[in-house]
């Protein structure tokens, strides 16, 4: 099965722009490399201080006159002034950035610098099993749930508390439509009652039709395929 999902994925499934990627991280997700490994807080700030290097190196060279500041209206001595406040700034930033951590997430306020920053986490890979419930995983793709499926949700919830006996089999029976949603497909009736059934072969029918319910009232037409049109008779042939 499936475990990660890239980060442009997760936007375009989403229907998000780039920048939102930061809310998604605020939400709990946290970005891999393509080997596998998690991407810290210290990688970005690492960007940061490159980006400075290249800053201290640039006021060095229009102090010593070897370039010419960009801007006609500075002197060399201003210009340089104004690179060196740029990267105590970026500093300051970089440091506050890891004592906020992932949970407060800011790109920087330069643009170049923060499209940098924004391009390593809209390539990065995001596990599937780290994403919140605030974003759902649907057939159709991938989006943030609204207020009224988190009440769709709740519902799914206190139906279970009324009957918790079979709270382990009701968990069994969302994966089993969540997994199949992830491969853009729904669950006949027949599916789901041969799982279950495999799974807990003394399952009564009541016990079945109140899962099954239970999922199709919470997500109407999300996870489980309806009944379909019926086969017509030799007679109607």
């Amino acid at each position: 099965m499936k475990q990660f999902i890239s980060g442009r994925e997760l936007i375009q499934k989403s229907g998000v722009q780039e920048f939102e990627i930061i809310r998604l991280i605020k939400a709990g997700i946290r970005p891999y490399d393509n080997c596998g490994r998690k991407i810290s807080i210290s990688d970005l700030g690492f960007e940061i201080s490159k980006y400075c290097e290249e800053l201290y190196d640039a006021r060095g060279k229009i102090a010593c006159g070897v370039i010419s500041p960009p801007s006609v209206h500075m002197s060399p001595e201003e210009f340089a002034l104004t690179l060196e406040d740029t990267c105590t700034e970026l500093e300051k930033f970089r440091n506050s950035m890891y004592a906020r951590g992932w949970e407060n997430l800011e790109l920087p306020p330069y643009n170049d610098l923060a499209q940098e920053i924004l391009s390593i986490l809209v390539d990065a890979l995001y596990r599937i099993s780290d994403i919140p419930d605030s974003i759902s995983l649907e057939a159709d793709g991938i989006g943030v749930i609204d207020g009224k499926d988190g009440r769709k949700i709740g519902s799914l919830q206190k139906r279970i508390n009324t009957f918790p006996e079979i709270l382990k089999t009701m968990v069994y029976a969302v994966e089993l439509c969540m997994n199949k949603a992830q491969e853009g497909l729904k669950v006949t009736r027949e599916e789901l009652e041969k799982a279950l059934k495999k799974r807990k072969p003394n399952m009564e029918t009541a016990e079945f039709e109140q899962i099954r319910t239970a999922i199709d009232e919470a997500f109407p037409g999300r996870f489980l395929k309806g009944p379909g049109r019926p086969k017509k008779t030799e007679e109607e042939c």
